[in-house]
């Protein structure tokens, strides 16, 4: 897996070491780490207009994956961009997978994966 932090317009993000160390660390625990998949992380104040109340997207193809985070929601509320990239990855990995993009089962791991990645970075 080759992992990439960035702005919206390609601009350095002041946490990218974090978000590099949390991503490749639920990569590994979610057992995609070791697969041929360029991910790329984006990291914006807020999501585009047609997505304002999501503060975190995942798309993509088995081996090219995007994430984009929100550091606030529609409200201008901080989020724990964290937790909300502990529960994007969960996606990542169904994408990997070739599952189909279920939300219960990321609501239902999300907090457990935050909770161990944090324990251990």
């Amino acid at each position: 897996m080759w992992v990439t932090v960035a702005g919206p317009r390609g601009g350095v993000v002041r946490e990218e070491e974090t978000l590099f160390a949390f991503a490749s660390r639920c990569a590994d625990i979610l057992n995609i780490i070791d697969r041929d998949i360029d991910l790329e992380i984006i990291v914006s104040e807020s999501l585009e207009k047609e997505y304002s109340d999501a503060i975190g997207l995942c798309w993509g193809e088995p081996n090219e994956i995007q994430i984009q985070l929100a550091r606030k929601c529609s409200g201008g509320e901080k989020q724990d961009i964290l937790k909300t990239l502990a529960h994007e990855m969960i996606h990542a990995r169904q994408i990997a997978t070739g599952q189909r993009l279920l939300e219960r089962p990321v609501l239902r791991n999300e907090s457990f994966l935050h909770e161990i990645v944090m324990e251990s970075i």
